[in-house]
């Protein structure tokens, strides 16, 4: 399957308790699609969460988790994954539920 979009997911290495999280890169150039969604829409048959404004779709990594944050390698934006669910549960695709996070 072809994808359009080139990300990096980015973690927190920060010891716990520590306020600011310092964000570094956990893996760079992955293959994906982007979708811009409103909350409250279905994809691929499910309904996303009201808060979701896009969708990322990509191969299944069971390293990805919420805590961590997305890079769009091509507009600089980052995401917040609010959700993580397989397509079909396959374990081939794996889709996240992101908000742009906005500074400031």
């Amino acid at each position: 399957m072809p994808f359009r979009h080139v990300v990096k997911f980015m973690q927190d290495d920060t010891p716990d308790g520590t306020q600011d999280p310092n964000y570094v890169d956990f893996v760079t150039d992955i293959p994906c699609d982007i979708w811009p969604k409103g909350g409250g829409e279905k994809f691929r048959g499910r309904q996303l969460e009201a808060t979701t404004t896009l969708v990322i779709e990509t191969r299944f990594n069971e390293a990805y988790t919420p805590t961590m944050i997305v890079v769009n390698q091509v507009t600089g934006e980052e995401y917040l994954i609010n959700k993580l669910w397989q397509e079909h549960g396959r374990r081939r695709v794996q889709i996240l539920e992101c908000v742009e996070a906005f500074d400031g």
